[in-house]
C-alpha cells in the first residue's frame, strides 16, 4: 500500500508543479505584452475638457488641488497663442502656449509619430493642442500631444 501512496503523491506534485509552470508562463507573456504595447494615440482620443491656455494656467495657479481633481491624468484639449517652440534636434518638440502677461505656460510635448506637421507652425500662430495632464510644476505639462484640427472659421 505505501507504494500506491507514493504514486497519488507524485501525480499531485505534477499537477501543482505544472500549474506552476503554466502560472509562470502566463506572467511572462503578460509582461511581454505590457513591455512592447504602444501609447495610446491621442488624436483619435475624445477630450475629457477643452480650455484656453489662459485660463488652465489660472485655474492650476488659483487652486491646483481643484485643478489636479478636475485635469490631472485626463484628456485636455487647450486652446491658445503659441509663445515659443523647443525642437531638440526633430528629437523632441515642446510647444509652449500662453500669452505674454504670464510667466507660466501650458507646457506641450508633442507625440513625435507626427513629427512631420510640427515643422509648420510659427511662434503667435492661434492653435488648438489635444494631450495628456501630467500635473503642474512651473507650467502646465501636457504630454503626448497632438494638434487638433481647426475648423477654417
Amino acid at each position: 500500500m505505501p507504494e500506491e501512496s507514493t504514486v497519488i503523491n507524485m501525480m499531485g506534485k505534477r499537477k501543482y508543479i505544472l500549474v506552476f509552470v503554466v502560472l509562470i508562463l502566463l506572467a511572462v507573456l503578460y509582461g511581454i505584452k505590457e513591455y512592447n504595447r504602444k501609447p495610446t494615440d491621442l488624436s483619435k482620443v475624445n477630450p475629457e475638457a477643452t480650455i484656453s491656455a489662459v485660463a488652465l494656467i489660472t485655474s492650476f495657479k488659483e487652486n491646483e488641488a481643484t485643478a489636479n481633481k478636475t485635469f490631472l491624468g485626463k484628456t485636455v484639449l487647450v486652446n491658445g497663442i503659441i509663445s515659443e517652440i523647443d525642437n531638440e534636434n526633430d528629437t523632441l518638440v515642446n510647444v509652449y502656449l500662453g500669452d505674454s502677461t504670464l510667466l507660466e505656460k501650458v507646457s506641450c510635448s508633442m507625440d513625435m509619430t507626427k513629427s512631420e506637421e510640427y515643422k509648420k507652425l510659427k511662434q503667435g500662430q492661434q492653435i488648438s493642442i489635444k494631450g495628456f495632464c501630467t500635473g503642474y510644476l512651473q507650467d502646465v505639462e501636457l504630454n503626448r500631444c497632438v494638434i487638433f484640427p481647426q475648423k477654417n472659421k
